[in-house]
């Protein structure tokens, strides 16, 4: 049987699907078009128009010629954050856990150092106390051990462990990377790699593991860990306030069908003075002035962070909500990155998301930066809170700036086989 090229794979597809006045923004290939362009493109097509069959057979072939071709593996889905309606692996969640210091630094010691009281750190932030390293602690040390009670709980064996990805914004030293020092310790099996995406991390390491679990379905590692009051000046009293210490974890393994529904991405890099560590790096190399003017310590402009993240992060869940084909009140859990409340209140209001499925522990922790929506939803778990077929909107930023959305639906599909 002779298969037909691309070329007349895009003519039969013209006549077949009848494309007389398809929706102009999804525009048609041109002659010639690469193949990853026109399974995007086919993709895309689909997805605005449900009503439109296109025979199944070209579909294959449109998918196996791209396969021997391109390589790359992408869909239209991904690029716009809905996953794809097509056979391929999932990820589900089963396994979590958390570590947090012992130390509990309270607002009393606190407002005795910057002459403020409770109140009035409660009023701005909602925070009661927070978790704080003591000498020996790291941002790994912490992450290693909720590695290992999300193992525990998932019933697997660090070697067991495809890929380790550890999400932070305060690295365990410039190089090597942190998840170096977690495998490590763990001695899982499989790569590792960093993912910087300061307090969104956790999100943006998910939404990443899930492309890995589509091409190589194996158990994931994701953790989330920060120790930003190693990074807080201590003369800085909107910082010092805000941040707390901990790591949380999820163990993410193959699925029939993936618990990921729909994700948003985005970054605007024109806000990085935001918030920032300004020296350390080349464009600031470290020398005996940087660290006398204090600027290895993370610098804030609360106002400007406050208006970018209610903005973008609003704006991100309406996104996503919007390729789920959902509204805020099919939601049954909103679980945001725990900046401080006044954020997390506004974004709640702007979203339309009811009051009462909000997720939040930020009371008893600070903003523990990609810690802070694993170490969430491990509570949340432990709780109760989340059951199967719940549907639960995940929300973070970061600086950059940048945000991520994910919206996962609990208990998706079934476990898929899978072998180290």
């Amino acid at each position: 049987m002779n298969l037909p090229t691309l070329d007349e794979s895009v003519d039969q597809l013209k006549r077949v699907a009848r494309l007389d006045d398809f929706d102009p923004d999804v525009p048609l290939p041109h002659s010639g078009v690469d193949s990853l362009d026109l399974v995007e493109w086919l993709y895309a097509f689909q997805d605005r128009h449900p009503d439109i069959t296109v025979d199944e057979s070209l579909l294959e072939h449109v998918d196996d010629t791209v396969s021997r071709t391109d390589r790359r593996g992408r869909r239209i889905g991904r690029r716009r954050g809905v996953t794809p309606g097509r056979s391929m692996i999932g990820i589900g969640i089963t396994g979590w856990g958390m570590c947090v210091p012992e130390r509990r630094l309270t607002n009393d010691e606190l407002g005795a150092r910057f002459g403020v009281d409770d109140d009035w750190i409660m009023r701005r932030t909602g925070i009661r106390e927070r978790r704080i390293v003591s000498a020996g602690e790291t941002t790994a040390s912490l992450a290693i051990e909720a590695g290992k009670r999300a193992l525990e709980c998932a019933g697997l064996e660090p070697h067991e462990i495809g890929h380790l990805i550890v999400a932070s914004g305060t690295p365990e030293q410039l190089t090597p990377a942190t998840s170096a020092f977690v495998q490590h310790g763990l001695g899982t099996g499989g790569g590792a790699h960093d993912v910087n995406a300061e307090c969104a991390g956790f999100a943006y390491g998910l939404i990443s593991a899930a492309g890995l679990m589509a091409i190589d379905p194996q158990p994931i590692l994701l953790i989330g860990s920060d120790t930003h009051s190693l990074i807080a000046n201590p003369a800085d009293r909107d910082m010092s306030v805000l941040v707390g210490d901990g790591a949380g974890a999820v163990v993410l393994t193959p699925h029939t069908e993936s618990w990921l529904k729909a994700w948003d991405l985005g970054c605007d890099g024109s806000k990085t003075d935001s918030l920032k560590i300004p020296a350390g790096g080349s464009r600031m190399p470290a020398s005996e002035q940087t660290v006398r003017d204090g600027l290895h310590y993370a610098q804030i402009k609360g106002n400007e962070i406050y208006l970018h993240a209610v903005r973008f992060t609003t704006s991100s869940v309406r996104k996503t909500l919007e390729r789920a084909k959902l509204e805020p009140g099919d939601v049954d859990h909103l679980l945001p990155h725990q900046a401080n409340l006044r954020i997390i209140s506004s974004i709640l209001e702007h979203t339309g998301v009811p009051p009462e499925r909000l997720i939040t522990n930020i009371e008893h922790y600070g903003n523990t930066g990609a810690a802070s929506m694993p170490i969430a939803l491990t509570e949340a778990l432990g709780e109760g809170r989340i059951k199967g077929g719940d549907r639960v909107l995940i929300a973070g930023f970061g600086a950059g700036m940048v945000w991520a959305t994910m919206l996962l639906e609990w208990g998706s599909g079934d476990a898929a086989a899978w072998s180290a």
